[in-house]
């Protein structure tokens, strides 16, 4: 331990570091792992906010043109897109996992990020590459950019924030879990 401004203690020259206390591996690990995966849960709901967003403003766009906001809302709203954002829920469990290691939050948002996150996400996708829809009904937003070539970077952007996610929380679960290690007979 260090003097203030005294003499070194006897019997030490300064070369005793080795002996001191070394942090995990695992623990190192396990708190990288927590920091990103805050990270991808802020980013998560960063793209939840500007979808709707994006959503609000056609909407009230087309009350101000006349035009039945219904019909947008309908056509906008996919029902992948809709269950894609009840993921919200799970990102709040695996936030709220962070604050004091709850084992029990984060696999909440394991499975959440899985069935809310990731199936709608595929869904929207194969929708988009699958499904041809009429050029002329598709709405345009932000710049001219069709409402569908929105949803597939919404796909995919989310499909990768929702996959490392969903890695990083699995990664972290497995931090957190002691094993018992058998005792040597």
């Amino acid at each position: 331990m260090a003097s203030k401004g005294g003499v070194r203690p006897a019997g030490t020259d300064g070369s005793d570091f080795q002996s001191r206390t070394v942090i995990e591996e695992r623990y190192r690990l396990g708190a990288r792992a927590k920091t990103r995966l805050r990270y991808l849960i802020l980013a998560h709901y960063l793209q939840q906010v500007a979808v709707a967003a994006t959503v609000a403003y056609q909407y009230r766009k087309a009350a101000t043109q006349g035009r039945d906001p219904s019909l947008v809302f309908a056509t906008m709203a996919s029902p992948w897109l809709l269950l894609w954002m009840a993921s919200s829920i799970a990102s709040m469990s695996g936030y709220l996992s962070l604050a004091r290691n709850r084992i029990s939050y984060l696999i909440i948002y394991i499975w959440g990020t899985v069935i809310l996150g990731v199936l709608p996400l595929f869904v929207g996708l194969a929708e988009f590459c699958f499904l041809q829809k009429e050029k002329e009904k598709d709405i345009k937003v932000f710049f001219d950019i069709p409402w569908s070539l929105v949803q597939m970077f919404i796909c995919v952007i989310g499909s990768a924030l929702q996959m490392a996610g969903f890695l990083t929380a699995k990664n972290l679960r497995d931090f957190w879990i002691v094993k018992s290690k058998p005792k040597s007979q």
